[in-house]
């Protein structure tokens, strides 16, 4: 007998008969730097809307791309064994794995009993049958995806999903250099930090601009100082209804409405640094420029913030 679950409403419903129901919904794909507060928002999603947030790290969709690229069985199988490995790899593998995956695989125990019998017809139900799988096990009634290296193939989202809908949060961009400067990878200089927050907004924006009226942008400091305001919003935008009474539902998140204006602690020179590389993005986005007649970087200064990434990130290279 299948195995079942137990919606909200005390029915029961196994995976088969929910893959059918939900396997044309849209998916909404947030889009966001590293330390950006995608967090946050994928706790808003699923404690008021009743949404799986998937974090995929690409896995699945690089694999749907793969499947889009040559749509055969062989390629659905190979792709299955690849994904399967990853979220479920031998002990020994394991040992010698960083975990990205199947530190995380909660959601997918079960699903290879069901991937031979759900055979895709595109690279959509490909990655559908992964992601339903998880909210299903989550008792979830709609699916996020939550990926921040989704800019590395941004390209191929409309490829691959038909019925997508998406949200850049966007974080004021020198916050966002500092965060990713204390994360375990990535850039450790404030000029290289700048240019690596620069590159993803862009990238996202450029998604957004592409899809008016499936697409929303807020800032993370909307967010945190007035997070009904996102809730109206995505409600508007997308027709999505809270599940359940939303001001206990904001105040139980606790959000840290402090967790903003880092940025004030940089030296005279780093803000400088960092307000050159993003005053685009800085005017775009409505935030306070507080360096006064700001000019290009001379060379030496580039060159020398260069070096000092690179060396800074040394340890990273070696594996600590």
């Amino acid at each position: 007998m299948e195995a079942t679950i137990q919606t909200a409403t005390g029915k029961s419903i196994d995976f088969s008969t929910y893959y059918e129901q939900h396997r044309n919904d849209p998916v909404v794909i947030i889009l966001g730097c590293q330390g950006s507060g995608t967090n946050l928002l994928s706790k808003m999603l699923i404690n008021l809307f009743d949404f799986a947030v998937i974090r995929d790290r690409t896995l699945i969709f690089n694999s749907a791309i793969n499947v889009l690229n040559a749509p055969t069985p062989a390629t659905v199988r190979r792709e299955d064994a690849r994904i399967m490995r990853q979220l479920f790899p031998s002990p020994l593998r394991a040992r010698f794995t960083m975990g990205h995956y199947h530190h995380r695989n909660r959601g997918y125990v079960g699903l290879a009993d069901h991937l031979e019998r759900l055979t895709p017809e595109s690279a959509e139900e490909f990655a559908y049958r992964y992601y339903l799988y998880h909210a299903w096990r989550d008792n979830a009634r709609h699916i996020a995806l939550k990926c921040d290296d989704m800019w590395e193939t941004i390209g191929h989202l409309d490829r691959v999903f038909s019925r997508a809908r998406f949200i850049q949060l966007v974080r004021d961009p020198r916050d966002n250099a500092l965060s990713v400067m204390r994360k375990n990878f990535g850039p450790r200089d404030i000029y290289a930090a700048s240019r690596y927050i620069k590159t993803r907004i862009n990238a996202y924006d450029r998604t957004i601009k592409a899809h008016p009226g499936d697409a929303i942008q807020i800032t993370y400091e909307t967010v945190l100082n007035d997070p009904h305001r996102f809730v109206d919003l995505f409600r508007d935008t997308f027709g999505y209804q809270p599940v359940t009474d939303v001001d206990a539902a904001i105040e139980a998140l606790k959000i840290r409405s402090g967790n903003q204006q880092k940025w004030r602690r940089l030296s005279a020179h780093d803000l400088r640094v960092s307000e050159t590389v993003l005053k685009d993005e800085l005017e775009q986005f409505g935030y306070e420029i507080a360096t006064p007649d700001i000019s290009p970087l001379p060379a030496s200064t580039i060159a020398r913030h260069v070096f000092r990434d690179k060396f800074f990130r040394i340890p990273q290279k070696l594996g600590y």
